[in-house]
């Protein structure tokens, strides 16, 4: 396995890892499924990104940064939402 192959392996379980912990702290609206899948989507499009960027395809890179922009914007959202919904009472 190469070392780009090995940091991909890493990184993607790294994005697990945070998914599962955060699934766990709120299993009710952040099931384990959907972070997985929303850290998946923010990790392929930030490697899509980086590899545009770096192979000199500028044009692209500006296009992939807008989507990575929108997907973590709708992370903030689902992050939000879960822990405005597991504590309804503390916030109006």
């Amino acid at each position: 396995m190469t070392a780009l192959a090995e940091a991909k392996t890493r990184w993607y379980g790294n994005a697990n890892y945070i998914a599962d912990f955060l699934a766990a702290a709120n299993p009710r609206f952040w099931p384990q499924d959907a972070m997985r899948a929303a850290m998946r989507g923010h990790h392929d499009e930030t490697l899509t990104e980086a590899s545009d960027e770096l192979s000199g395809n500028f044009t692209a890179s500006v296009a992939d940064y807008e989507t990575v922009h929108l997907h973590i914007l709708a992370m903030a959202d689902l992050l939000s939402s879960g822990i405005m919904r597991q504590f309804p009472g503390r916030f109006h």
